[in-house]
């Protein structure tokens, strides 16, 4: 959403399930490529004619991290957005940062929340960011851990929510 927003173009997701594929094109992907390792990385340096400028990563898998960080040109940026574990670990050829290349992580969008939020929410308000497409509610007291596995894969986001009269 926001890619599309910014007018970047092409603007490619890469997923392993097709019903996350199918809702990023709805939301403005240019391209949805399943997960396939370097038959994937060949395929978006097909669309790009050599490489992505920026790269979201957000499933803090190591081999996707990997696979995001090989799919850079020169001077591009791959922002790990995904929450990983203590203790988890990533290998790559220290050739692929002499290009230029940044490899960061983010937190909450590096934003200014006085500046953001607004901006956010004039964005839902317009239909431009539906953010509410991207999310499901689980009850109160519950983690993603308590949903079954085939559940927790087809999350996009998770928002705990709930309402204060008991009669939910």
């Amino acid at each position: 959403m926001a890619a599309r927003i910014g007018g970047c173009d092409p603007i490619i997701a890469v997923d392993r399930l097709p019903s996350r594929l199918v809702l990023a094109r709805e939301l403005g992907a240019t391209h949805t490529l399943e997960s396939r390792g370097a038959e994937t990385l060949a395929e978006i340096r097909k669309i790009t004619g050599g490489g992505t400028d920026f790269a979201l990563e957000t499933s803090a898998v190591p081999a996707v991290f990997r696979l995001a960080v090989d799919r850079l040109r020169g001077l591009g940026t791959c922002v790990l957005v995904g929450s990983a574990r203590a203790g988890t670990e990533v290998s790559f050829e220290m050739p692929r940062l002499q290009g230029g290349r940044t490899v960061r992580g983010v937190i909450q969008g590096d934003s200014r929340p006085r500046d953001f939020i607004p901006r956010l929410v004039d964005l839902f308000m317009a239909g431009r960011m539906p953010l509410d497409r991207c999310s499901c509610s689980m009850p109160r007291g519950w983690g993603s851990s308590q949903l079954p596995a085939r559940k927790r894969r087809s999350l996009l986001g998770s928002t705990r929510s709930w309402r204060r009269s008991s009669a939910c």
